[in-house]
């Protein structure tokens, strides 16, 4: 900070008068700061101690203008209140503090007018791309920035007539695995509770079931299909329907509504998950789920993005793998008794029930519960 003579007055002190002091011209020190000139140690330390003595600030927007840069990146999730969009976000806020980027986030509530409101705000600013977790398959905004240079990348869920990056997670084995654990276990009757019809979680992870289901010879029958949303209450309203959930939040619904109904899960239900959010092991009991790496999803999608600012690396499409997590929510059924369901739930998003819901003895139902996806019921 200089005072200036003639008012006895602090003002804020300017590159200008850094270079006054350190005796080097102001283009040596807009160089220096921006990383694209080495200085000679005593020029360095006679530049430093000027910025020391003038509790000199650089302008950060000016300098993210003048370099083409801005180190902004733009985030939007379709709900913080679920675990798995958190996790996702915490870890590319991470990635990109290391990467020497900011996020800047913003949360839609799946509303389809939030996600468009926030596209636009986030494509007007100065950022050097965007991160895109949405839970329609289309998005207008997002279309229309085709004709834009601002890069982005979709994460988690396809958007349709999007250019960009591309970053998801194998949903159609994570599908196969939840379904084929029940069907070793001895389930045969098996439900799917998913996602939106269109949504690709959905899409996939149905297809995972269906997989697993005629590689045993058993095709699904559509009474055992539930859509809809990837939430609690929804999970809740297809357990009394099918008794099985679509993810790890979902699954929560499910164990709630299976209380409710008299039932015990592991021994009159087996229940499966997807997402292995935080909780799922601290459930009673601790729930056996598809795991998938949220962490390594909003920490990818933050590397793919700096890279292509900063080496113009292409953005491509990736796939990330899923594991099975066993826990005490799965056990052979039990034949010696009326009712005997075992559920596995495959994700917790969006789900729409279905008519047809279905009671029977030795009954066995699959749910992939976490954030959106089928799930199976399996006898």
């Amino acid at each position: 900070m200089r005072v200036t003579e003639e008012h006895g007055k602090s003002s804020k002190a300017t590159l200008r008068d850094v270079a006054r002091r350190a005796g080097v011209a102001s283009s040596t020190i807009s160089r220096y700061l921006n990383g694209s000139l080495e200085l000679p140690a005593p020029t360095r330390n006679r530049v430093q101690a000027a910025i020391a003595d003038l509790h000199y600030r650089p302008n950060a927007l000016a300098r993210s203008l003048q370099a083409g840069r801005s180190h902004m990146l733009g985030l939007i999730v379709p709900d913080l209140s679920n675990p798995f969009f958190t996790s996702v976000a915490d870890a590319a806020v991470a990635a990109a503090y290391r990467e020497g980027y900011s996020i800047l986030l913003c949360a839609t509530g799946n509303d389809p007018k939030r996600e468009a409101h926030y596209v636009n705000l986030l494509a007007a600013g100065q950022l050097d791309g965007l991160i895109y977790l949405g839970a329609h398959r289309r998005n207008s905004a997002l279309e229309t920035m085709r004709r834009t240079e601002l890069p982005i990348i979709i994460v988690d869920e396809e958007i349709e007539g999007v250019a960009g990056g591309r970053l998801f997670v194998d949903n159609r084995r994570g599908g196969y695995l939840a379904t084929e654990h029940l069907l070793h276990l001895g389930h045969r009757n098996i439900g799917f509770i998913g996602g939106e019809a269109n949504l690709l979680t959905t899409v996939e992870r149905r297809r995972g079931y269906e997989d697993a289901m005629l590689e045993r010879g058993l095709a699904p029958r559509p009474n055992q299909i539930v859509l809809g949303e990837y939430t609690t209450e929804f999970g809740a309203r297809a357990a009394r329907e099918l008794l099985m959930a679509a993810s790890d939040v979902v699954a929560i619904g499910v164990l709630q509504a299976v209380r409710e109904l008299g039932l015990t899960i592991p021994e009159d239900l087996s229940l499966v998950g997807f997402d292995d959010i935080p909780m799922a092991e601290m459930l009673a009991p601790p729930l056996t789920t598809i795991w998938q790496p949220a962490e390594d999803l909003g920490a990818t999608a933050v590397l793919m993005l700096v890279r292509h600012v900063r080496d113009r690396a292409p953005l491509i499409r990736d796939t990330l793998g899923v594991r099975l997590r066993i826990r005490g929510s799965t056990r052979r059924p039990t034949r010696d008794r009326t009712k005997n369901v075992k559920t596995q739930a495959v994700s917790p998003k969006q789900v729409h029930p279905r008519r047809g819901s279905r009671r029977a003895p030795s009954l066995g139902a699959s749910t992939f519960s976490g954030k959106r996806g089928p799930s199976n019921l399996n006898a």
